[in-house]
Formats: C-alpha cells, sequence, structure tokens
C-alpha cells in the first residue's frame, strides 16, 4: 500500500488472523483505493468486502484428468440489494468449447445466467424497496385511524415519514465519498454540519428564547461532544487515524443527538421557570440572593428533567431493549459480545456528554438571565415564540422578517419626511400675505 499500486492480488490475507484483526484489514484495504483481487475461504467475508464475486466451490477447475467435484460455478454479488447467484458454466468443459474461445466477456453475458437465490446466513439480510413499501403499511393504517379519530396528526405523520426516509437516503449518498476518501478536513466539515444542525433543533424546541441562546447552546453541546468523542476514540477505543470517518461520524451522531434531546429539555424547563416564575426569582434578588441562589430550585429541577429519560434507559437496558448500536453491529454479523461492549462504551460516552451539555446550557442561560450585579433582566428579554416550525421555515420566516423590517424603515422615513413637508406648508400657509390684516395680526402670527 504504500507504493500506491492499482491493483494488489491477495490470497487469504487474513486467514491467519483474529476477527478483530481481520476487520482493521479488510477496512484498510477497502479505503486504500486500489483494485483487489482477493482469494478468501471465509464465506462471510465477501458480504463485509463487497464488489463482484467469482465463487469456485469444491474444486470446480479441478487437476487436468480429474473429474471436477462440483459441476457448478457461480458469479454473485454482494452489493446491497442484490442477493442473486447467476450460473454460467456448468463444467469445465463448457468453458473450453465456448463460441469465443472462453474469453470473459462471453462468460459475462447475462442471457446465459439463472438466477439462484442465495443469502448469507451470517450477514443482514438485504431490504429491497418492495420490502420497505411493506414496512409502510402500519404507518399508513395509523394515519387513517388519525384521521378517523380527527386527530389532525396524519398531516405531520405523512411529512415525518417522507422527511425520515428521504434524509436517510440522502445520507447513505454523502457518507459514501467521505468514507472512501478518508480525508480529516472533509469528515470535521460534515461533523461540524452536524453539530449547527444539533443545536438548531435543540433551540427550535422550547417557547421561550433570549439573545445570544443559539451560541449558548452550539458552545456547551459543540465543546461537550468533542472533547468526549475525542476521548473516547483516542483512549478508549484506540482508533488510527482519530478522525476515521467509520467510527467518528457515527458515535458523534449518536452523542449529538442524545445531547440535543437532554438540553433541550433543559432549556425549555429553566425558560418556563424564568417565564412564570419570574416573580419569585426577583424577590429571592430583592431580599438580597445571588443569582445562583435565587435559582437554585430551578435549575436543579431542569436539570434532573433533562437527565431523567438517559438514566431511565440505562436502567432499563439490555432487559426490556437491545440499543440501535448493537442492533446494526448484530445484523452486520459481528459478535454479540464485542457489540455489547461497544454499547456500554457509547452510553458512558452518552451519559457524560448529555451531562455536561445540559449543565453548561442551564447555567449559561441564569448567566444571561441574570447579570453579574445579580440583577434581573427585563422581560422583553424573554421572547415567548408563537410556534415552532421546521429549520428551513424557520431560516425563511427570519430572512422574511428581515426583509419586512428594513420595509417598514422604509416606509417609515417616507411617513417621516412627508410630515415635515406639511409642517413646512402649513407654516407658509400661516404667513401667507392672503391673510386679512388685524391690529394684532403680527403678534398671533408669531405665537
Amino acid at each position: 500500500l504504500a507504493l500506491n499500486p492499482v491493483f494488489l492480488l491477495l490470497d487469504e490475507p487474513t486467514s491467519a488472523l483474529d476477527p478483530e484483526s481481520a476487520r482493521k484489514v479488510e477496512r484498510l484495504l477497502k479505503s486504500s483505493g486500489c483494485g483487489l483481487v482477493w482469494v478468501s475461504h471465509d464465506q462471510y467475508q465477501p458480504g463485509r468486502v463487497g464488489g463482484s464475486i467469482l465463487e469456485i466451490p469444491s474444486g470446480s477447475f479441478a487437476v487436468a484428468g480429474t473429474p471436477p467435484l462440483s459441476p457448478e460455478t457461480y458469479i454473485q454479488s454482494s452489493l446491497p440489494g442484490l442477493q442473486g447467484a447467476y450460473t454460467f458454466v456448468e463444467s469445465d468443459k463448457d468453458l473450453d468449447n465456448s463460441e469465443d474461445g472462453g474469453s470473459p466477456s462471453s462468460l459475462f453475458n447475462p442471457k446465459k445466467y439463472e438466477p439462484l437465490v442465495e443469502e448469507d446466513p451470517g450477514g443482514p439480510i438485504a431490504i429491497s424497496p418492495l420490502h420497505l413499501a411493506f414496512a409502510v403499511v402500519p404507518l399508513v393504517a395509523v394515519a387513517l385511524l388519525s384521521l378517523r379519530l380527527r386527530l389532525h396528526l396524519h398531516n405531520k405523520l405523512a411529512i415525518g415519514a417522507i422527511r425520515c426516509a428521504s434524509q436517510l437516503s440522502v445520507l447513505g449518498w454523502i457518507l459514501v465519498p467521505i468514507f472512501t476518501s478518508n480525508l480529516w478536513w472533509m469528515t470535521l466539515g460534515y461533523c461540524l454540519i452536524m453539530i449547527v444542525v444539533a443545536s438548531a433543533e435543540a433551540v427550535s424546541r422550547p417557547q421561550h428564547a433570549y439573545s445570544w441562546e443559539f451560541m449558548a447552546v452550539f458552545f456547551s453541546i459543540g465543546v461537550t461532544c468533542a472533547a468526549v468523542i475525542s476521548f473516547g476514540l483516542i483512549v478508549v477505543i484506540g482508533v488510527s487515524p482519530w478522525y476515521e470517518p467509520q467510527y467518528l461520524i457515527p458515535l458523534l451522531g449518536m452523542l449529538l443527538g442524545n445531547a440535543c434531546s437532554s438540553v433541550s429539555v433543559g432549556l425549555t424547563s429553566i425558560l418556563s421557570e424564568f417565564a412564570n416564575g419570574r416573580d419569585g426569582i426577583e424577590l429571592l434578588l430583592s431580599l438580597g440572593a445571588t443569582r445562583m441562589e435565587a435559582t437554585q430550585d430551578v435549575v436543579y429541577t431542569s436539570l434532573r428533567l433533562a437527565m431523567t429519560p438517559l438514566i431511565n434507559t440505562m436502567n432499563v437496558v439490555g432487559i426490556v431493549s437491545i440499543p440501535g448500536m448493537m442492533t446494526g453491529q448484530i445484523l452486520g454479523g459481528s459478535d454479540p459480545a464485542v457489540a455489547a461492549r461497544y454499547q456500554i462504551i457509547l452510553f458512558f460516552l452518552v451519559a457524560v456528554s448529555s451531562s455536561v451539555s445540559s449543565i453548561m446550557t442551564v447555567y449559561m442561560t441564569v448567566f444571561c438571565l441574570c447579570d453579574n450585579r445579580h440583577r434581573l433582566q427585563p422581560a422583553h428579554q424573554l421572547i415567548c415564540k408563537k410556534s415552532r416550525g421546521s429549520l428551513s421555515s424557520r431560516i425563511l420566516s427570519t430572512l422574511s422578517g428581515i426583509f419586512q423590517k428594513k420595509k417598514r424603515h422604509r416606509q417609515d422615513g417616507r411617513t417621516a419626511t412627508n410630515r415635515e413637508e406639511e409642517h413646512v406648508n402649513d407654516g407658509q400657509d400661516l404667513t401667507s400675505p392672503l391673510l386679512p390684516p388685524s391690529p394684532a395680526g403680527g403678534q398671533q402670527q408669531r405665537e
């Protein structure tokens, strides 16, 4: 690999390695960017490596003079969704007696193939578009039930399902060049986008807002998750290089998802307390309490609410539910014991990132709404949001508000100009020579 070859001819490169080392070699070779001709006796390895597979069972190409033990040779594609195998040579004699002398192009003629059904018992079952269509049927039933009960949830359910399917499909296409290129700047750029979107989603859920709210949440989530994921990848798991996208992006996504939920719950609670219990906080401040003492109860309540869902999940995991990461590894053919260890590490990292992010967000909110002289900021600093839309709708509404504000500013300028002109005209009328003369007219006009 150090010589940057165009092709590598590999004869069982992982036969003498333990499973973990074999996976590392497979990932390294897949990300090398060169062509691979790979011979393997591991029936599950082709499904992990991918590409076109020429399967030669039990000596189809035997020594001259010896009849082949198996009369069939298969070519199989391991790309996702293609589980068919095709018989294209019934014996060695057919290969030698083909019309064009057994050239490779004749072997890959689709007209000669007869599809066979073969599935890797150790790998995941391929999901076709038809299977996805079957998964939509129960969701349609729930939407019809909502329509029948007049719950008005069918539209939101349909939009959520469409967004979920489209976003995950687009994610699959986006991650392909990131995983294959393995460039640190591309990986970190995508991670930055993930942090921005997670921060925007966490800020959008509370019904109240204040200045610098997004920056506080972005700083809390970004710094905490960056520190925790770096510790997990470098110290705990030992990934080399540390920016390996196969590890960094999925693990960071799980940290951000849980941190976003915890921060959103804590932020909603603390802002509601400041909006509805403002009089109590202001009373404590007026009696000499510091801002930490006056907000101690509301801070504790907010942090308990933020951490309760995660603590409940950790208490029942493995007994009631199997987490998503462990499920995905098991479906991918990994050892359940290895998958369990990965899940344990992930839960510990999630607990740390969610807790620290929530604590930083709640206390930064307190510092923003109570200044360093222990005074509560004016009530108009806490804005009540009427509705919460999607990220795109919020961006459009923000831009629309900016344009409308500029338009109102221009209209106000025109109105002020017109008023000045009217005032000048009124002054000209008062001094007009057409007014009838009077003895005290000059004095009245001056007054």
